[in-house]
């Protein structure tokens, strides 16, 4: 399984990636989007509520382009996160 954490204004966002369990969108410890199964490529989406400003969008594209995972996080169409 591969995981990848980031923190937003505060906010912890957390993917997680199985082959056989699907994936994961985790914020703050609650469990946003999930997506069973295994893919190429997935799509997982969620919000955030920022004190004082209105609820930011979250979009997590995971991909294969190769024999590795990659992971990217965006926040109201921000690349926040880009890893593997």
């Amino acid at each position: 399984m591969s995981t990848w954490t980031t923190v937003y204004k505060g906010h912890k966002i957390t993917v997680e990636n199985s082959w056989m369990g699907g994936e994961r969108l985790w914020v703050n410890g609650t469990l946003q989007d999930e997506q069973l199964g295994w893919a190429f490529r997935s799509r997982l989406y969620g919000s955030i509520r920022v004190p004082g400003q209105e609820t930011k969008r979250i979009k997590v594209s995971l991909g294969t382009p190769s024999f590795s995972v990659e992971c990217r996080i965006f926040v109201d169409d921000e690349l926040v996160f880009s890893g593997r």
